[in-house]
């Protein structure tokens, strides 16, 4: 039975029993259906549970928490629900190469530099087979895991991102300078000496 019969004087009046509501009257009594408290936003769910309703006695509705959320409160279960920091708490599935990122009832990964994938798997980037790395173009390329590094070959110096050739001399041009009368006087100098040598000759 869905109501409840109250004896009066010379009658009698029926109700319909809790978490149920009158939907008509047909003759002398009273049809009652089912109130769904979740529909009608009528529960004291947390907005982090889920709201399931019951049809009685005990229970009009229960709430349970969603996923990625704790309930803190054991003896009214989905009324509290807090997010869980699988994060912090290590329950993440992230690579050991991606950084785990706390949201509001999940999380997410990200590869970390030097790596590639979806975050729950994340694989070296080979900087130097794809050509990303920023050596030098005579510098030497040699990829580590998640990383690379740059040197610079035998005969040339530099940090590898920068090469100089270190075995290179430089020579710097010397100019002689004659003083005016000193040159003056080796010119008239050798032209005395071509006469002499072309008189000679003859």
């Amino acid at each position: 039975m869905l109501t409840e019969c109250h004896n009066n004087d010379g009658s009698y009046t029926c109700e319909c029993k809790a978490d149920y509501q009158s939907t008509g009257f047909e003759t002398d009594s009273i049809t009652c259906s089912n109130v769904n408290e979740c529909e009608k936003e009528l529960d004291d769910c947390s907005d982090n549970a889920m709201c399931t309703d019951n049809t009685g006695p005990t229970e009009w509705y229960t709430c349970e928490c969603f996923t990625g959320f704790r309930d803190d409160d054991a003896t009214n279960a989905g009324r509290t629900c807090t997010d869980i920091d699988e994060c912090a708490e290590e329950t993440d599935d992230c690579d050991v190469n991606a950084t785990c990122t706390n949201t509001s009832g999940a999380f997410t990964c990200f590869c970390n530099s030097g790596y590639t994938g979806d975050g729950r798997t994340c694989s070296d980037v080979d900087e130097c087979a794809t050509e990303v790395d920023q050596c030098d173009d005579l510098g030497i390329c040699t990829n580590t895991d998640g990383d690379y590094t740059c040197e610079c070959p035998d005969g040339y110096s530099g940090d590898g991102y920068s090469c100089v050739g270190k075995n290179i001399k430089h020579f710097p041009i010397q100019r002689q300078l004659f003083p005016i009368d000193e040159l003056a006087n080796t010119i008239i100098l050798k032209t005395v000496m071509f006469q002499n040598f072309s008189k000679f000759e003859i």
